[in-house]
């Protein structure tokens, strides 16, 4: 049965990484692939549009959101095509970096934000998975 994972990483104890980690090994590299999932994690690393969130973050001294995020690699056209699991991923990726470069230096939200923000991408994204 399909489980909307906003509700089970909600009611989970686990930290923003360790979300990403299971999001990633559990439901996305079984379903698309380990190769795709560093694709796309290369991809943000990559991205000059990802890369300006930490400069407006600095600016703004705020932390971005998901639909900014969201609207920074839908500028990257390879994105833009893809499947909302990898779109979900690549905001994912893209909030991880941002946590370890700029609010693990500034402080701008505490991991529970961040945790919380990162989060309600699985709502945004509408991603589902098979929990056992």
């Amino acid at each position: 049965m399909q489980y909307p994972l906003y509700n089970y990483y909600l009611n989970s104890n686990l930290s923003l990484d360790e979300i990403i980690m299971d999001y990633t090994s559990r439901f996305y590299c079984r379903k698309h692939g380990t190769d795709k999932a560093e694709k796309v994690h290369q991809k943000i690393l990559n991205s000059s549009k990802v890369g300006s969130i930490d400069a407006f973050s600095i600016q703004n001294r705020t932390i971005p959101s998901c639909l900014d995020f969201g609207a920074a690699i839908n500028e990257t056209m390879w994105f833009f095509f893809q499947s909302n699991e990898t779109q979900a991923l690549g905001v994912l990726f893209a909030a991880t970096e941002w946590d370890k470069r700029i609010n693990r230096v500034y402080g701008f939200g505490t991991p529970l934000t961040v945790r919380n923000m990162a989060i309600a991408i699985f709502k945004e994204f509408s991603i589902y998975g098979e929990i056992n």
